[in-house]
């Protein structure tokens, strides 16, 4: 089965088109589409699984990529300074429940946390990197504290110009928390490099009230966290991606990350300069507000659900 993503956006009108993956047969017939929001223009693979929150705002989708580059997973494993890397397959379960709102500082907009057990066989030897690609889409509702006050700057940029990458990362940031408490402000991390428009897409969603981030990420489990970028490029199909990979920051059999959206210059408790929550992700009405007390249930959920899981 090989999986095509389409992308299909307006940006002359600033209307913003669902992403769709269309399951594709040895013929080449579109079969019928699921929604997925993704930002590469060309990606290939089979999903895994999809977790979305309406009262959370997020959408997060698994898959398992069919890379362009036969050497992908080399490269992967030498970047990471494996001797070998590999990917989940669908029939594995590894999003089963892998997703969740989760909690790091008061004034984030948004939180998820990612942790699901990695698969046996990649855990039979030190030198396979197991990665899990990951479609990430924040859907950040207008009537939040922090995106209010900009919404109609962001709107007219978006309408003016169909791009609102650069302008929405000075005002807020996406941050990366492991579980020892560390940050990586991923945002500063990508515009350094000079592959912020490329690696992170924002849109202005004037229909549902909403700023919507969405972006692909690969977890590896893995000592130390960092981010990294592993090349999937081929002349023959045209595909130019490069996909953002993070370690984890404790090799423990685990795939287990915090991915926050947040202002700029806001700190969290901990780590390097981080991010602030109240709370916001995918599904459905982007407009509607979420009270502090769900996010602070979320929070003590994902502390017993923690608790409770032994490693």
């Amino acid at each position: 089965l090989i999986t095509r993503y389409v992308q299909r956006y307006n940006v002359v009108t600033g209307s913003k088109g669902i992403f769709s993956m269309y399951p594709v047969d040895g013929t080449g017939l579109v079969m019928s589409p699921h929604d997925l929001t993704l930002n590469h223009p060309s990606v290939f693979g089979l999903r895994l699984a999809q977790q979305d929150a309406a009262i959370d705002y997020f959408t997060v989708t698994g898959f398992e990529l069919l890379a362009s580059d036969p050497d992908f997973l080399k490269k992967a494993a030498s970047t990471l300074g494996r001797r070998s890397a590999a990917m989940p397959t669908p029939e594995q379960g590894v999003m089963a429940n892998a997703v969740s709102a989760g909690f790091v500082t008061a004034d984030a907009i948004s939180t998820i946390s990612v942790n699901t057990r990695v698969p046996a066989p990649m855990m039979i030897s030190e030198d396979v990197a197991g990665l899990l690609p990951m479609h990430v889409t924040f859907n950040l509702p207008r009537s939040n504290r922090y995106i209010a006050p900009r919404w109609n700057t962001l709107l007219n940029e978006w309408k003016t110009s169909g791009s609102i990458t650069n302008l929405f990362s000075n005002m807020f940031s996406l941050y990366i928390h492991d579980a020892s408490g560390y940050e990586i402000n991923v945002t500063n991390w990508l515009r350094d490099r000079g592959i912020l428009p490329r690696a992170l897409k924002v849109f202005a969603d004037e229909v549902n009230g909403c700023v919507t981030v969405s972006f692909i990420v690969m977890i590896t489990d893995s000592d130390g966290t960092d981010l990294t970028l592993v090349d999937d490029k081929s002349s023959m199909s045209g595909t130019d991606n490069s996909y953002l990979v993070v370690r984890d920051g404790n090799r423990n059999d685990m795939w287990d990350m915090t991915f926050f959206v947040a202002p700029t210059d806001s700190t969290s408790s901990g780590g390097s300069p981080g991010g602030d929550q109240q709370s916001g992700g995918g599904g459905g009405g982007c407009d509607a507000g979420v009270p502090l007390f769900v996010a602070l249930l979320s929070a003590v959920g994902l502390y017993l659900l923690k608790a409770m899981r032994t490693r």
